[in-house]
């Protein structure tokens, strides 16, 4: 597909709620009965005026300036936040190409496991990283969700082949998380599934 067709698919993913200019709600659940109650997914709560800045931000460039998809601006002063005892960072597709800068470095660097719960893995050179972390010794596993597999497109047997071991999720609901849990301490989430069309053509955030 050519860039003028895949941006004339490009969504508007993201799942945020700034209350009060203090509170963000985000993560992978939609504001549906099924998001809500039935499959897995990730939602967290953060309190931080300077963390729902980032994201109000993100939202006035949508919502005031009418701006989507690549027509909008990067961000900046959106990493390293202090968040209680640790840190934030907060990536926008597709301007941050945040699997490119941040998903796979954070895979070629782990040293001892990683773990995912993801509902659409298509990212090729994700798929390779994950390989040679294995490869190295690193303790890679991961859960994908039943309908993406039936859909075709799933590279569960190539990571199979490589000795990882991959869960299919499928039970009746889906398994609609966007997560990665590396060394054990660091946490990724949000609506960002890792694909090429999440990190360089929707609109989508994702926190590490």
């Amino acid at each position: 597909e050519d860039k003028f067709t895949r941006a004339k698919q490009a969504l508007m993913h993201d799942k945020f709620f700034i209350v009060d200019d203090k509170y963000v709600w985000t993560g992978s659940t939609n504001v549906s009965a099924a998001c809500m109650t039935f499959n897995a997914n990730t939602a967290i709560t953060i309190v931080s005026p300077e963390v729902a800045n980032v994201y109000k931000k993100e939202f006035e460039q949508m919502y005031l300036q009418d701006k989507f998809h690549n027509e909008k601006d990067l961000l900046s002063n959106t990493e390293n936040i202090s968040l209680n005892k640790g840190k934030v960072s907060i990536y926008f597709s597709p301007k941050a190409e945040v699997l490119t800068n941040q998903i796979r470095p954070l895979i070629q660097n782990s040293k001892e496991s990683i773990h995912i719960a993801m509902y659409y893995l298509t990212h090729r050179r994700i798929v390779d990283d994950l390989i040679d972390a294995k490869n190295r010794g690193v303790d890679v596993k991961i859960i994908l969700d039943g309908s993406f597999v039936r859909d075709g497109y799933a590279p569960h047997e190539k990571l199979r082949d490589a000795g990882i071991p991959v869960k299919i999720e499928n039970w009746r609901s889906k398994l609609h998380s966007k997560n990665a849990i590396f060394d054990g301490k660091i946490v990724t989430l949000g609506s960002t599934n890792w694909t090429s069309t999440a990190e360089l053509v929707n609109d989508e955030n994702m926190l590490i």
